[in-house]
């Protein structure tokens, strides 16, 4: 029988500077906290996890929703929920899901959150990012995790709800780091690489993001959140060069 309680878990990697604030936040509502750091981790990130919780794996990165498949099934109580190094639980979520813990009778398999996005310090509301329901609180024996290059999600069996309480996430905290995140899930992307859509859709991105998504409502971070999809589109869809031939042998879109 699967103990009572709720687990924590997330994977990381270079976010030393993250991680305590993280999981600090999540341990009033953690029975267990249960993190999975790449070895390639050059900035301590485990040596921080080991201050807080003794569940700390060292594992080869191979792919997000694989990562945190591996955390969820060392998860040993009723109830998982996984966070990301950059998200905060705020208070009133922590009462919501405190509430679910001690509703033992409830049915429901699985709970989403809504996370609130903050964009060089500020929150976004518009442009696409809010509000961004997703599944995060389950139960540990009914959940698992499609492979997915990237933007894993959990999936339950059973009926689902939803908490009302948003969960902060801090997806960008200077311009620089974030374009390169940009960059990083672009690669992981199985799109096909087209110069049609290297061309076409980055300014599309932008005007969606931008005015039908009423981006512009958040100021100069409202259009600059624009751009940085029109970023991610671009370099999701730009053709890469061919290892077997000569580099600078064909056309390739500007950086």
């Amino acid at each position: 029988m699967i103990p009572p309680g709720l687990s924590v878990f997330l994977i990381a990697r270079d976010a030393a500077a993250d991680l305590r604030e993280c999981l600090d936040a999540a341990c009033p509502i953690a029975d267990e906290i249960v993190v999975v750091v790449d070895p390639e981790s050059r900035d301590g990130t485990a040596d921080v996890a080991r201050t807080i919780t003794p569940h700390v794996f060292l594992r080869p990165f191979d792919g997000f929703s694989s990562m945190k498949s591996f955390a969820l099934s060392q998860c040993r109580r009723t109830w998982a929920m996984n966070l990301d190094t950059d998200e905060r639980v705020t208070r009133q979520l922590i009462e919501e899901i405190e509430r679910v813990k001690r509703n033992s009778d409830s049915p429901v398999s699985g709970y989403a959150v809504n996370r609130l996005p903050f964009f060089l310090g500020r929150p976004i509301r518009h442009g696409g990012w809010y509000p961004d329901w997703v599944i995060r609180l389950v139960r540990t024996d009914r959940a698992i995790y499609p492979v997915r290059a990237v933007h894993e999600r959990l999936e339950v069996s059973g009926p689902t709800d939803r908490l009302t309480s948003p969960l902060h996430h801090f997806t960008a905290r200077d311009w620089q780091g974030f374009l390169i995140k940009q960059r990083r899930f672009a690669s992981l992307s199985t799109a096909a690489p087209s110069w049609v859509s290297c061309l076409t859709r980055p300014p599309a991105t932008f005007l969606r993001s931008a005015i039908l998504q009423m981006g512009i409502l958040d100021g100069w971070r409202g259009l600059a959140v624009a751009y940085a999809q029109s970023y991610y589109s671009f370099h999701k869809y730009r053709p890469r060069p061919d290892p077997s031939q000569v580099r600078g042998s064909g056309p390739a879109c500007p950086e």
